[in-house]
């Protein structure tokens, strides 16, 4: 794989797909939430791994700018996962991003309220920073009532939602549940003619653009 860190401008090569992101300094902590569970195959979770080390190349890794968590979910979450308090150079958490760390999970179940309501209550998060929660999923969550609860309470507590959809059996219904508003910003879905790979120039843009959101003031 080609690929150019530059970091005016942020220019990066991603396999065939040329991204020119504005993540310069931003200040965002940025956590990665992906499905394992039995209805994603193994080469959908690799491709997810892919994406976001893919990500992470574009972003300006530095503990005052962007951080970021990943965490993978299907009957549960990851324990411990890739937390945000972690202190990494960029090329540490490239490394980090591997099957060995986030291991495929192969659940039965698909419980995405869990690991919404887990990276929600996370205290590692910066008050001053935009908080991002990126859900790869094919959206057939267990209890689909409480996934759209604890959505809500994230967006009310700042944080912006994107949800990207991938598999073979997807819930968009429960995608619109999760993802924050307007959906044509917030919901990117993996087809032939859009792979994954593709919205890893797309998702650090629109990312970095958000400012953060004070809750209570």
């Amino acid at each position: 794989m080609a690929n150019c860190f530059v970091l005016i401008g942020f220019v990066a090569l991603l396999g065939s797909v040329h991204c020119v992101s504005e993540c310069r300094e931003k200040k965002m902590d940025i956590y990665f939430l992906l499905d394992s569970s039995n209805s994603i195959w193994i080469v959908y979770y690799r491709q997810m791994l892919q994406f976001v080390r893919d990500v992470v190349k574009q972003l300006d890794i530095n503990d005052d700018f962007t951080r970021v968590g990943v965490v993978t979910f299907s009957d549960d979450y990851t324990r411990p996962p890739l937390a945000l308090n972690r202190s990494h150079s960029q090329a540490q958490l490239l490394r980090c991003i591997s099957e060995l760390n986030l291991p495929y999970r192969t659940g039965l179940e698909t419980n995405t309220h869990l690991v919404l309501k887990y990276v929600r209550e996370n205290n590692e998060f910066r008050s001053s920073a935009t908080k991002v929660m990126v859900v790869v999923t094919d959206g057939g969550s267990r209890q689909p009532e409480c996934t759209a609860r604890e959505a809500k309470l994230a967006h009310d507590k700042g944080f912006y939602v994107f949800v990207i959809g991938i598999g073979h059996y997807l819930e968009e219904s429960e995608w619109r549940a999760i993802a924050s508003k307007p959906y044509d910003r917030y919901i990117m879905n993996v087809t032939e003619s859009t792979p994954l790979n593709y919205f890893a120039c797309i998702l650090p843009r629109r990312a970095c653009s958000q400012p953060p959101i004070f809750v209570g003031c």
